[in-house]
Order: C-alpha cells, then structure tokens, then sequence
C-alpha cells in the first residue's frame, strides 16, 4: 500500500487467454497448478440472503442481485475453464471467521456453481 498516494501498489494477474479481468489472488503451486482466489463483495456480487423471499431485489445502482450472483457466477465457471483452480469467499464469511483461529476455514472452492451456505 502506498500511503502517500493512497493506493494498493503491485502487479495484477490477468488471465493470458483474458486480459480484460484482473484476478484478485494469484498464485502457482510447486506442481504447476495455476490458483485463483476471489473475494466476493455480497453488494457487488448479489449474495443470496440479499434477495430476502423475492428474486427482484435490487441494489442501489437497480441492478437485479441475482443478475449480480449469476454474472458472478459465469465469471467463475470461465476462470475455471481457463484452467485456474478457484477458491473465492463471500464478504459475510470473511467477516464472521474475524479473530478466529482459523480464517481460511471460509474460502469455498468452485466447484462449476457458487454456495452460499
């Protein structure tokens, strides 16, 4: 973090085959495994408890947040095809797994859909 300009500092991994995205984690294992983490924003990227008992939830911007949790959704599936492992966490779970022992208990791997519970 650059305190002076207020900004994160560093190299963003993009996808070779998909240079419009960035990733939010990236890293590769010692066997060559290419690995994706995601941190998922449950505003930006339409959490299921926001949809409440209607699917016509909308946020501030009126977006639909099952149009937000379904494109969030095709974003993953793509990354995966792309041939990343992908792990991701929802905002709400990294925030109940604060000061426990074990934080990384929260990340879900992608298996083809989001879960949510």
């Amino acid at each position: 973090m650059d305190k002076i300009a207020r900004a994160w500092t560093g190299v963003e991994h993009r996808p070779t085959e998909w240079r419009k995205k960035p990733i939010d984690g990236f890293c590769v294992a010692s066997d060559g495994t290419k690995n994706a983490i995601e941190f998922h924003g449950d505003c930006i990227h339409g959490h299921p408890r926001l949809w409440g008992d209607t699917e016509q939830n909308r946020d501030r911007f009126g977006r639909l947040y099952k149009d937000l949790f379904y494109k969030t959704e095709k974003y993953m599936q793509k990354l995966a095809a792309y041939g990343y492992h992908v792990s991701y966490v929802w905002e709400c779970d990294a925030n109940s797994a604060k000061g426990k022992e074990n934080p990384v208990s929260v990340l879900r791997e992608f298996n083809g859909t989001l879960e949510w519970e």
